[in-house]
């Protein structure tokens, strides 16, 4: 019993403030009851108790009175009465992702001008720009992966290193996507992440080898989506200073783009193929497909009380006065 006195209280306290109209109601009411009577009007206010009707002040009486206690309760009951508490887990949501961009010579194209890879960095930043929860990674390839960042906490930081990125800058030039899908896998085991999103920006050129590598990053619980960025429009590949780049046969080499291999490799991936869009729509597309929860570091749940809201116990009190107004006339006579 004392452990009830100390612990009662109202989560919602304010409510009571709506006693307040109660009352004004209740002055209200007498006053107008008063005036009402001609009797005042002709007699003496102390032979008015013996020429009123003893009925009408009865029932005005049980009208107040059933108001008050119908409009005390449900200002009980919403005020929140309460004195105990229930123990609730806390979960910690934590989204994980790593992006594997595409840093080879095919990202040079110019059909999306200014380029393919203008266009990769600016979809990159945004990306990291709606990142708002969890960690992010960047890896970036070309014919070898490399870590650009590994999972981190601080999207700026990564951010700010967005400009930097060239193909000029890989040392070994190919398109070795399915080894920056392991090295993605290998930088969550090493982060102890058991589950998250492995976002893959690419112009277009896909190795044969990427379908495996994303079943193979996928059962082991990371999911791979694709961001496709490019056209079917061939255009000829040149470095920033102009300059064409040329196959192995000595000839002007082309972009590719290879939709169906892209896709491929999402659904190997089992996650979804998204090409470009001038808005935010493809980067809103990726960042809500399979939300990651996952409790890290911790391997207990953590507790955290709640006070529970005790109020609807009381609005059953509420009922039989509901009832009775279903009664024939019922109204009518309390009034």
């Amino acid at each position: 019993m004392n452990q009830f006195i100390h612990q009662f209280h109202f989560l919602r306290p304010w409510w009571w403030l709506a006693m307040i109209p109660l009352l004004l109601i209740i002055i209200l009411f007498k006053t107008f009851a008063r005036s009402d009577s001609a009797w005042e009007k002709v007699c003496d206010r102390h032979l008015l108790p013996h020429l009123l009707l003893e009925q009408f002040t009865q029932i005005s009486k049980n009208w107040l009175w059933l108001l008050f206690v119908a409009w005390l309760i449900a200002v009980f009951a919403l005020a929140g009465p309460t004195w105990r508490y229930l123990e609730q887990p806390i979960y910690q949501k934590q989204i994980n992702r790593i992006i594997v961009m595409d840093l080879t010579a095919n990202s040079l194209a110019t059909d999306l001008p200014p380029s393919r890879l203008a266009r990769e960095k600016f979809k990159l930043l945004d990306l990291l720009n709606h990142i708002k929860e969890g960690q992010v990674g960047l890896i970036v390839y070309a014919g070898e992966p490399y870590t650009v960042s590994p999972l981190t906490n601080d999207a700026k930081t990564i951010a700010s290193m967005a400009n930097d990125l060239s193909p000029q800058i890989m040392p070994i030039q190919g398109n070795n996507l399915s080894a920056g899908l392991l090295l993605a896998k290998k930088l969550f085991q090493q982060a102890q992440v058991i589950s998250g999103q492995i976002i893959v920006i690419s112009s277009g050129d896909i190795d044969v080898a990427a379908v495996t590598a994303a079943k193979t990053v996928k059962a082991d619980g990371f999911d791979v989506s694709i961001l496709g960025v490019g056209t079917q429009k061939q255009a000829p590949l040149a470095t920033t200073s102009g300059q064409y780049l040329h196959n192995a046969q000595g000839n002007i080499a082309f972009s590719q783009f290879d939709v169906i291999q892209l896709k491929a490799v999402a659904q190997a991936g089992d996650g979804i193929y998204v090409p470009i869009t001038n808005n935010n729509d493809d980067v809103q597309q990726l960042l809500q497909y399979r939300v990651v929860n996952t409790i890290q570091n911790n391997p207990q749940k953590q507790q955290t009380k709640l006070w529970q809201d005790e109020g609807h116990w009381f609005v059953l009190l509420l009922l039989p006065l509901v009832l009775l107004s279903f009664r024939k006339n019922f109204l009518t006579r309390i009034l």
